[in-house]
């Protein structure tokens, strides 16, 4: 979750950029498939992504800190 934050912060994943599907994730970061549904959820929650029902899930905004 922190390092999506990041690049979203950075600018390195753009607004409206597509993220990794759930095993890219999973291989990308080394982490179960379960850490990755819980994580994705978690950054919607924060308003940093959007999901879209039956396609992606955006990058959208980091809020304030």
């Amino acid at each position: 979750m922190e390092h999506i934050e990041e690049k979203i912060r950075t600018g390195e994943l753009l607004l409206e950029s597509t993220l990794l599907s759930e095993p890219d994730m999973t291989h990308r970061y080394g982490v179960a498939i379960n850490t990755v549904r819980r994580a994705v959820p978690h950054l919607w929650e924060q308003g940093i992504v959007d999901a879209v029902p039956t396609k992606e899930t955006f990058g959208i905004a980091v809020p304030e800190k």
